[in-house]
């Protein structure tokens, strides 16, 4: 599986059906769309991501009177509902990526995605699958087999588990992006 883009990842985690939280693509000026979406599903936070860049500064806790004002930032981007709903059942999230040759990188929190340079991931391995530590994370024996049985072998799969089901497939697995080649 190759995924030259944004956009890529976004349609293969559709086609795939991979567990997502409630999710629009749109585009600037979509305002009416926009809050058909908030209304539809009306929670305290969303995340906005924007299609268009690598490396964006991350607008995952947005609170819903603020969405129109951080999506005029935007001219192509994701509204979804934002992990930060579900905090208290958080298990683990970050990045993970298993290889054919069972190397595993995973670069993880418990209780906080991660923000690059500012913060410290509390794992972050890069072994194989036959490594004990591994057993020991909470979470990460759900997340191996989702990528496992999702066949999302040797693609990065940026991911949270949960203690309970959430999502539309209601799994106690989510997956945020999936990429290969950017």
């Amino acid at each position: 599986m190759v995924i030259k883009n944004k956009i890529e990842g976004y349609k293969k985690r559709e086609e795939l059906n991979l567990n997502r939280f409630h999710e629009g693509l749109f585009h600037k000026g979509e305002i009416e769309k926009v809050e058909g979406f908030l209304n539809k599903y009306n929670v305290e936070y969303y995340a906005v991501r924007s299609i268009n860049i690598v490396g964006y500064k991350l607008s995952i806790k947005v609170p819903r009177d603020l969405v129109v004002d951080e999506i005029a930032n935007h001219n192509s981007f994701t509204l979804s509902v934002s992990s930060h709903n579900y905090t208290d059942n958080l298990l683990l999230i970050g990045d993970v990526k298993i290889e054919t040759n069972n190397n595993v990188w995973l670069w993880a929190s418990k209780k906080e995605y991660p923000k690059g340079k500012d913060k410290t991931p509390d794992y972050n391995l890069c072994t194989d699958i036959f490594d004990k530590k591994l057993s020991h994370i909470k979470g990460f024996n759900d997340i191996y087999k989702y990528v496992i049985d999702k066949n999302l072998i040797n693609v990065i799969v940026e991911f949270a588990v949960y203690d309970k089901a959430v999502g539309i497939n209601n799994e106690t697995v989510v997956v945020f992006e999936i990429r290969t080649d950017y």
